[in-house]
């Protein structure tokens, strides 16, 4: 009975010795966590920049399209077609040098198999356009409520056939292209504003800045000048002559007691 009783003591003891160890070890070991986290204590902040713009690059097609079964009277038509839009086209300010004619496109009904020539008004198809391309974007929308007198002179306008237009490339289409110009001071306004937002946090939590562990210039993004919020697939910047450039930049800064 007592050598069961001294091993058991023993091991009692040898046990309570291993559990204050264990407690110590990880009492030290939870203190030495929280020194790391302390050490390499951050905050993440954003910071936002954005400026109003206007495009100074428009895109224009003009498209028309002429329909008979006499190929040669289709295609007088045509160069007839292109002539008046061009000339209009001059009217309203634009420049030779701006000015690019579409490939003419000739579709033939009876080299469709699938269609027979009962079921075709019009043999022949011809398809074609002037594409302006031009940095006075003003005169766009100006020529562009002016298109019905084309209509009255009989040219056929087919917007609706241009390879051009599409919900990716509205028609016409308006960019800007000089962000390079605005570029150094969007991103020194974003990088203030992160700045004074991390003041404010170190102000509410009782800290001071330490430094910046890591920055993102993060990328610059060209939108609508009325679009609703970053991200919105909806907005087609494209669409629109006055637009919004957007910057938001993330920065680290480290944060000591």
């Amino acid at each position: 009975m007592q050598t069961d009783t001294g091993f058991s003591l023993s091991t009692f003891l040898a046990g309570l010795l291993i559990s204050v160890g264990l407690i110590g070890f990880g009492a030290f070991t939870a203190k030495a966590i929280y020194q790391a986290k302390v050490s390499d204590h951050y905050v993440t902040v954003k910071g936002l920049a954005e400026r109003q713009v206007k495009a100074n690059l428009a895109a224009w097609e003009i498209d028309f399209q002429e329909a008979d079964n006499d190929l040669t009277a289709a295609n007088g038509r045509i160069q007839r077609d292109q002539q008046l839009v061009g000339s209009f086209l001059q009217k309203n300010g634009f420049n030779n040098s701006e000015l690019e004619l579409r490939p003419t496109k000739v579709s033939d009904a009876f080299a469709n198999p699938y269609n027979s020539s009962n079921q075709a008004k019009y043999r022949y198809v011809i398809t074609s356009g002037i594409r302006v391309r031009t940095s006075q974007v003003d005169l766009i929308p100006k020529a562009s409520q002016q298109t019905n007198t084309l209509i009255q002179a009989g040219v056929p306008l087919s917007f609706s056939t241009s390879d051009y237009s599409s919900d990716l490339n509205p028609n016409p289409s308006y960019y800007f292209t000089q962000l390079d110009q605005i570029r150094p001071g969007m991103l020194s306004d974003a990088t203030n504003s992160a700045y004074l937002i991390a003041q404010q946090f170190t102000k509410d939590t009782h800290t001071k800045l330490k430094g910046i562990r890591r920055a993102s210039q993060g990328v610059f993004q060209i939108m609508s000048r009325d679009a609703a919020s970053e991200g919105n697939n909806s907005d087609n910047q494209a669409s629109s002559i006055y637009k919004k450039v957007r910057l938001v930049t993330t920065i680290d800064y480290f944060l000591k007691n």
